[in-house]
C-alpha cells in the first residue's frame, strides 16, 4: 500500500513538473497525456504490469507520462524476477 501512496506523491509531483503550457488545468493535463492520463495511476501501473521489457521499453518513448510509469521499480522487478 505504501507503494501506491509513493506512486500518487511522486505523479502528483510530476504533474507539477509538466511543461509549461498557457492552460496547466486538469483538462489540459488530461489532453496532453491523452486517455491514460485520466485514469488514477495505480490502474495505469497494474495494467502496465501485463507489458514485456521490450514493451515497457518502448512505451516509455512515447510520452513523458509514460516514460514516468515505465520507469517505476515494480514493474521492472517483476520481468527481472520472472527471468
Amino acid at each position: 500500500m505504501q507503494d501506491l501512496t509513493d506512486l500518487q506523491t511522486s505523479f502528483k509531483r510530476q504533474k507539477q513538473e509538466a511543461p509549461s503550457t498557457p492552460d496547466v488545468s486538469e483538462t489540459s493535463w488530461s489532453r496532453q497525456t491523452g486517455f491514460l492520463g485520466q485514469l488514477p495511476p495505480e490502474v495505469v501501473l497494474r495494467m502496465f504490469g501485463f507489458l514485456s521489457a521490450e514493451d515497457l521499453a518502448t512505451s516509455a518513448q512515447a510520452c513523458h507520462y509514460l516514460a514516468f510509469i515505465s520507469s517505476q521499480d515494480e514493474l521492472w522487478k517483476r520481468l527481472y524476477c520472472a527471468r
